[in-house]
């Protein structure tokens, strides 16, 4: 059961974000948070919580050594999104389509311990039982991004 409340979106991430601080640290890896702090929206923290980390854990184990990650937050009269981008290879055109599929491992899977794909699937499926959307593309630049919206409740 989804339980929302008006939670501050930093907070949001910063918590997300908190257990994979000593693997980005190990690999060199750097975080970077943009956002307006007085953001705020209506979620379900705890579940919003495991679906960020999901995504962020696979940014992390996708973006090599020295490598950055990147999350933004804006927010509307309309929604929340939330960019969770990082500049390593990026998605493979071919695993594009399927990597919120549970189960799913992208062609370069067995080059590294990833897991066994269910963390964006489960990620998706969280996300989806708020009215969120999620969705991936590959940066002009290089890179994944991961964009989150969140609707907010109409009136």
């Amino acid at each position: 059961t989804m339980h929302r409340e008006e939670v501050p979106v930093g907070d949001l991430v910063r918590e997300a974000a908190a257990p994979l601080l000593i693997p980005m640290e190990l690999k060199e890896q750097q975080l970077c948070l943009e956002g307006d702090e007085a953001s705020r929206f209506a979620c379900d923290r705890r579940w919003t919580v495991e679906a960020l980390l999901n995504i962020i854990k696979n940014c992390v184990e996708h973006t090599p050594a020295g490598g950055r990650l990147t999350i933004r937050w804006r927010s509307n009269l309309l929604y929340t999104t939330l960019e969770i981008a990082d500049n390593g290879p990026g998605i493979d055109a071919q695993d594009l389509p399927h990597i919120f599929t549970r189960f799913y491992r992208g062609k370069h899977a067995e080059d590294s311990a990833a897991g066994a794909g269910i963390g964006l699937a489960m990620a998706k499926s969280i996300l989806s039982r708020q009215d969120a959307q999620v969705s991936a593309a590959n940066q002009p630049g290089g890179g994944a991004c991961f964009t989150v919206r969140f609707n907010h409740a109409v009136v």
